[in-house]
């Protein structure tokens, strides 16, 4: 009888205090980890958002640029960082809705502001003062005129109809045939995301080019 008096008693006892120490740090195990796993992967998420939103915007510009360079009829300007061209008011309806048959001027600048550069798009109706509005931001594109140690890294470079790639800047104007336009941003090189890397190739539609 003693015995299971014994027993009883012992089975009441509940847990020790090295136990609950053991069972509280299995759980801050536990809880940490958990907490890695979910910080992870809340920052992934946020690299890979920004890497697509950051994408998305190049492609914005490489687009707009594209479009405006097909229509264009007599290039002005040519360097590494800046592309100038004048195109029909009638070829482009979607912003000037006339048939104004008048030549308007429209340029691509890259503006080094130190920490980044923008692309700026200027535009110049007849008979109005020039409307600029920045395309990009946090471009990180090589800076010079002549283009940079590394080529790939160049806003803009420029061909002949055979193909052939012409020294920036562009003497003669009149053989721009085909333009490869490049954009690389990064809002920020300390921290992910990684920068943007896309380019395009556009051919000029106009027959008017080499006049």
């Amino acid at each position: 009888m003693e015995e299971h008096e014994d027993f009883e008693l012992e089975s009441q006892k509940g847990l020790t205090l090295v136990e609950v120490l053991i069972g509280a740090v299995i759980t801050v195990v536990i809880l940490g980890t958990a907490m890695a796993v979910f910080t992870g992967v809340g920052n992934l998420w946020s690299v890979n958002t920004g890497n697509v939103e950051q994408r998305a915007d190049v492609r914005r510009a490489l687009d707009r640029i594209s479009r405006d360079t097909r229509a264009a009829q007599i290039v002005t300007d040519a360097d590494a960082i800046s592309f100038e061209f004048q195109m029909l008011t009638a070829s482009y309806t979607d912003v000037v809705p006339s048939q104004d048959p008048n030549l308007m001027t429209i340029g691509y600048t890259m503006v080094d502001l130190g920490a980044y550069s923008q692309v700026k798009r200027t535009i110049t109706l007849p008979g109005t003062d020039p409307s600029t509005a920045v395309l990009s931001n946090f471009v990180r594109n090589n800076t010079g005129t002549g283009g940079g140690a590394d080529p790939d890294r160049d806003l803009f470079h420029y061909y002949d109809s055979q193909g052939i790639e012409i020294a920036r800047p562009v003497v003669d104007l009149t053989q721009v045939y085909t333009v490869r336009i490049t954009v690389i941003t990064d809002e920020d090189t300390a921290n992910p995301p990684l920068e943007a890397h896309e380019s395009t190739t556009v051919a000029i539609r106009s027959s008017t080019i080499a006049e």
